[in-house]
């Protein structure tokens, strides 16, 4: 693997890295957003069911979030492979 193939390998491992944290951030405000108060609350009337039930059935944050640290984890894993890969010249 030439050091271009390897930089293109790193590049792909930030890119993913930076997606992952858009998505961590957004699954946070989604999180946000389930919690606010009924006063806070724009829309229909099962937003007021959800509020008093107290159960969203939204599975949507906890999986942004869970999907935003796998994405990481496997862009920092890119990008320490395209570092051990120019360092060692492979």
């Amino acid at each position: 693997m030439n050091q271009d193939s390897s930089l293109i390998l790193g590049i792909v491992g930030a890119v993913i890295v930076l997606f992952s944290i858009v998505l961590f951030f957004w699954g946070r405000k989604e999180a946000s957003d389930d919690n606010e108060s009924l006063s806070e609350r724009t829309g229909t009337q099962h937003d007021v069911k959800v509020f008093l039930d107290g159960d969203s059935s939204n599975y949507g944050p906890g999986s942004l979030k869970m999907g935003a640290g796998i994405g990481a984890a496997i862009g920092f894993a890119l990008i320490i492979l395209a570092v051990v890969l120019t360092v060692v010249g492979a």
